[in-house]
């Protein structure tokens, strides 16, 4: 995880904070995604083209997570307010 700056728990962490609703299921499927993402960013050259290849599982991920009846723009938001509310930064 060193060489792609830690980006799968990251990543996996803000998003089940994002979603606390989400299911054992979906949680494992965003784990595999970043951790086949994570495959690929080893191979990449550079930091921008290491991010870039989470950018597009991240992608990928967003879609998932829609079909499956998730309003992102809204579970986005209410993560930021319970950020706010425990003091942190967004």
């Amino acid at each position: 995880d060193g060489m792609t700056y830690g980006v799968v728990m990251v990543t996996y962490k803000a998003t089940v904070d994002m979603i606390p609703t989400l299911k054992e299921e979906e949680k494992a499927q965003i784990m595999a995604w970043l951790v086949e993402a994570r495959e690929f960013a080893m191979d990449a050259e550079n930091s921008n083209k290491k991010h870039a290849a989470f950018g597009k599982y991240k992608g990928r991920i967003n879609n998932y997570l829609s079909k499956r009846g998730y309003d992102l723009v809204k579970e986005r938001k209410a993560w930021y307010e319970r950020i706010k509310a425990r003091g942190g930064k967004i």
